[in-house]
């Protein structure tokens, strides 16, 4: 997407197939490389995901086999790192389709959070992606508040209205709900710093978009 860092120029070490697409958003992004791919089946990982050995064995028998023709997509677990340590309360174990059939599947064109729609039966596999996604604070920060800015974009477009309470309440109730009802406590230092990162990216958000809805005035 035109990015300045060396992603172009690592991936084409290993295939010449590197497609430089301007950014829109997230869904569409993905979405054209969608329409790029030529094989049956699609994995779609970000930069910052990695198979377990155990998920990549478990993807070459399903994909061989997919003795059920309907059996369009699978849900892969993933497990979140923070600063390398592996997350396992707070919320940050769940499920995603990111193996699918080429011509059954479809992202969503979201600025943010784009998720992938499936034709037909899907099924849940059990080795786990690992994600990268907490690898410093600073880094962290970053991320929320592009993403912050990306969300009340989309709060815009979804024609919600801005709220003062929403902007005061949101970020303590994601707080209370990643940390004590989702149990992010268990996960110690961690887990307590990402609910109050969490709890940035809300406020963030609201911010935002009350700054967006003001321009409009």
């Amino acid at each position: 997407s035109g990015s300045t860092d060396a992603t172009a120029a690592i991936a084409k070490k290993y295939t010449e197939n590197v497609i430089l697409h301007t950014f829109e958003t997230l869904g569409k992004q993905k979405q054209f490389a969608l329409t790029q791919a030529t094989k049956k089946w699609v994995l779609s990982l970000d930069a910052d995901e990695r198979l377990s050995a155990e998920l990549a064995e478990e993807i070459k028998i399903v994909i061989n086999k997919n003795q059920d023709e309907d059996l369009n997509a699978y849900y892969l677990p993933y497990q979140n790192h923070f600063k390398g340590t592996p997350l396992h309360f707070g919320g940050e174990i769940y499920s995603q389709i990111r193996l699918f059939k080429r011509d059954k599947g479809r992202f969503t064109p979201d600025v943010v959070h784009e998720m992938v729609t499936i034709e037909g039966k899907t099924a849940q596999l059990t080795g786990l992606v690992y994600h990268y996604s907490y690898k410093s604070i600073s880094r962290v920060l970053r991320k929320f508040t592009w993403y912050a800015r990306s969300e009340a974009e989309k709060m815009k477009l979804n024609g919600e209205k801005f709220s003062w309470l929403s902007l005061l309440k949101s970020p303590v109730s994601i707080f209370r709900h990643r940390y004590f009802t989702l149990q992010g406590y268990k996960d110690g230092l961690a887990g307590f710093t990402l609910a109050l990162l969490f709890s940035y990216y809300h406020l963030a958000s609201h911010w935002y978009f009350r700054r967006l809805t003001r321009s409009d005035l």
